[in-house]
C-alpha cells in the first residue's frame, strides 16, 4: 500500500484504533474500579463493625442504666434495712434496760419485805409485852468468811485472780458505795441492844462501818492487801449487766450504794465499830492465807 494513502489508513486502522482503545478504557476501568470496590467492601465491613460495637455500646449503656437503678433500689433497702437494724437495737437496749430495772426493783422490794418483816415482828412483840429489837447490818467482812470480791460475790477464784494483779471490770463511773462491816462489829451491834434493852425495845438498828468505800477504792485497797495494783477497765452500767455481771445478786453490790446510817445505834446504843472497811478486808484475806485457802 503505497505510503501517504490516507483513505486507506482510515479504512484499515479505525477499528484497531477502537479496540485499543475500548482495551485501554476498559484496562483503566478494571485498574480503577474493582480496587475502589475492594476498599468499599473493606469499608462495609468496618461499618458493619462499628455497627455491632455501636449497639453493643447502646446495650452496655442500657445495662449501666439498669445497674445504676438496681443499686439504687439496693441502697435505699439498705438504708430501711439498717433503721430496723437500729430500731431493734434500741428496743433491746430499751429492754435490757427495763429488765435491769425490774431486777434491782425485785432486790430492793425483797429488802423491803424482809424490814417490813422485821417491823411486824417488833410491833407483834410489844403487843404481846416481850421486848424485842432488830439489828439490820451491811455486807459483812472479817475473818471466819471469803469476803466481798471485784465480782461481787465471794468466790476464791476472783480472790486468786487478784493476788495476780489480774485487770476487773466495774460500772462506770466507780463511784458508788460499799461499806464492808467486820463479823465482830455486827456482833458488837446486837451486843449493844441486849446490853440496853429497854432503849432498844421496839426499834430497828443499822450497823456498819464508820464510813464506806466507793468502788475504786474498793479495788485499791484489794491491790494493797494483795501486795499488788489491780487496773480497773469501765464499762457502762448496762455492758456491765449484760457482759460482765448479769446476776444481780453480783452487780448489785457495784450499782448499788450500801453506806448504812449509823448515827441511831451510836447515839441511843453507844455503838462505835472497831474496824475500819480497810481493816476488815484485810482481816478476811489474812484469815484465808492463815486457813490455807490462799496460798502465797
Amino acid at each position: 500500500m503505497p505510503y501517504g494513502d490516507s483513505s486507506m489508513l482510515s479504512r484499515m486502522d479505525w477499528k484497531s484504533a477502537l479496540l485499543g482503545g475500548a482495551v485501554v478504557m476498559v484496562a483503566s476501568y478494571v485498574g480503577v474500579v474493582l480496587p475502589a470496590r475492594a476498599q468499599v467492601s473493606s469499608l462495609e465491613r468496618h461499618v458493619t463493625r462499628l455497627a455491632a460495637a455501636v449497639d453493643a455500646l447502646n446495650a452496655s449503656r442500657d445495662d449501666v442504666a439498669d445497674a445504676t437503678s438496681l443499686l439504687a433500689r439496693l441502697e435505699g433497702q439498705a438504708a430501711r434495712l439498717i433503721a430496723a437494724e437500729t430500731t431493734v437495737e434500741r428496743m433491746e437496749s430499751l429492754a435490757t434496760r427495763l429488765i435491769a430495772d425490774a431486777d434491782r426493783l425485785t432486790t430492793a422490794q425483797a429488802t423491803l419485805g424482809r424490814l417490813d418483816d422485821l417491823q411486824r415482828a417488833v410491833e407483834r412483840s410489844g403487843q404481846e409485852g416481850l421486848l424485842v429489837s432488830g439489828v439490820m447490818p451491811p455486807n459483812i467482812c472479817g475473818p471466819g468468811k471469803i469476803p466481798l470480791e471485784g465480782m461481787g460475790g465471794r468466790s476464791l477464784e476472783v480472790h486468786q485472780a487478784h493476788q495476780r494483779g489480774e485487770e476487773v471490770t466495774l460500772p462506770y463511773p466507780g463511784t458508788n458505795l460499799i461499806g464492808p462491816c467486820d463479823a465482830e462489829d455486827v456482833a458488837r451491834g446486837f451486843f449493844c441492844a441486849v446490853k440496853n434493852r429497854e432503849r432498844a425495845a421496839g426499834e430497828i438498828f443499822n450497823v456498819g462501818s464508820a464510813y464506806a468505800l466507793t468502788a475504786e477504792q474498793f479495788m485499791a485497797t484489794c491491790g494493797q492487801i494483795y501486795n499488788t495494783t489491780i487496773p480497773v477497765r469501765y464499762v457502762s452500767a448496762e455492758t456491765y449487766i449484760t457482759e460482765i455481771s448479769p446476776d444481780i445478786g453480783a452487780h448489785f453490790h457495784f450499782l448499788e450504794h450500801m453506806c448504812p446510817d449509823i448515827y441511831k445505834i451510836s447515839s441511843r446504843l453507844g455503838y462505835h465499830p472497831r474496824y475500819t472497811p480497810e481493816e476488815t478486808m484485810e482481816r478476811a484475806v489474812r484469815w484465808m492465807f492463815d486457813m490455807g485457802i490462799l496460798k502465797s
